[in-house]
């Protein structure tokens, strides 16, 4: 549509001058072939045009292509979603077996089901029964950590007493398939057993990630306000870098701290680890007077809690 020559054409019949007719031709036209959208106000004046975006026109049915495009997601994301396994699994590449079968009973606890799945040779079990199974073993772990816990609660010198349930709890802190779920037991128990647990595993000589986890949750605020004065101040000693605050914390380890610090205040008595030749003494105040030496005295006598 040529708009100029349209408005040349035509006679202006209302008061406005011939220019202002073509003002309002030129801008219609700018806005049709822009794309933009302009209002007309109550009072014949023009709306301001919006940058940077342009509106369509509002349909009350949209396209059928849209309408289809919505209905049916990419190929991609479906394959994507079907490829998620379903919760509940041992693995997450791996759907869990249904509940009505034998590797589905023994997945959830089933005792008697993970026996006759172990009857069978190695060779003639599917992948779900392989699967339950080991599914099975999880279970049987984390009912014997529950039923710990409630030995613990009931009877904390119970772990003094009798030496088999502190190895045992080690053994399952250690235990990869249940690593989580026996240090967790530990960070919920009341009162100081629980952070003496977990230090009893984050000092181990070998740091394997159970260690570290053990301090990881040992440190954490719920955790550690739990703790013993004798554990706590064993506790920022080991994060502490500052000669005067080590120095302030071996006056409380002096008082209340047992064998447990042996290890950790020795390496105080090292004069060498700082300076960029790792030659220079990192502890120079603990030299003068003999407060490292009557800590580390007054510890050995105290024996570990268990």
């Amino acid at each position: 549509m040529d708009t100029d020559a349209e408005i040349h054409a035509l006679k202006p019949r209302s008061s406005l001058p011939v220019f202002f007719a073509a003002l309002i031709g030129l801008l219609i036209g700018a806005a049709a072939g822009g794309g933009a959208v302009i209002k007309f106000g109550p009072d014949l004046g023009f709306g301001k045009k919006k940058r940077g975006r342009s509106e369509a026109p509002v349909s009350s049915a949209p396209p059928a292509a849209s309408a289809t495009a919505s209905a049916a997601p990419p190929a991609s994301a479906s394959a994507a979603g079907s490829a998620a396994p379903p919760a509940g699994g041992l693995s997450a590449f791996l759907p869990a077996p249904a509940k009505d079968t034998l590797a589905g009973r023994a997945a959830l606890g089933d005792a008697d089901a993970a026996k006759q799945i172990e009857a069978r040779p190695m060779d003639q079990r599917t992948l779900d029964e392989a699967m339950g199974l080991a599914s099975s073993r999880v279970q049987a772990k984390r009912k014997e950590i529950a039923d710990l816990k409630r030995k613990l609660v009931l009877l904390p010198k119970i772990i003094v007493e009798d030496k088999t349930v502190l190895t045992r709890l080690k053994e399952l802190a250690n235990d990869r398939d249940v690593t989580v779920d026996t240090l967790a037991m530990f960070a919920s128990l009341d009162g100081p057993l629980g952070p003496d647990l977990l230090y009893n595993v984050a000092s181990a000589r070998t740091k394997s990630d159970s260690a570290k986890l053990a301090e990881e949750l040992g440190y954490a605020k719920e955790v550690r306000s739990k703790a013993s004065e004798a554990l706590g101040a064993l506790l920022d000693l080991k994060k502490t870098d500052k000669c005067e605050e080590a120095s302030k914390i071996l006056e409380r380890m002096k008082l209340r701290s047992d064998r447990r610090a042996t290890g950790p205040l020795g390496r105080l008595t090292e004069k060498k680890g700082c300076g960029e030749k790792k030659t220079e003494d990192c502890w120079k105040c603990l030299r003068d007077g003999d407060l490292l030496k009557d800590t580390l005295a007054e510890t050995k006598k105290r024996p570990a809690p268990f």
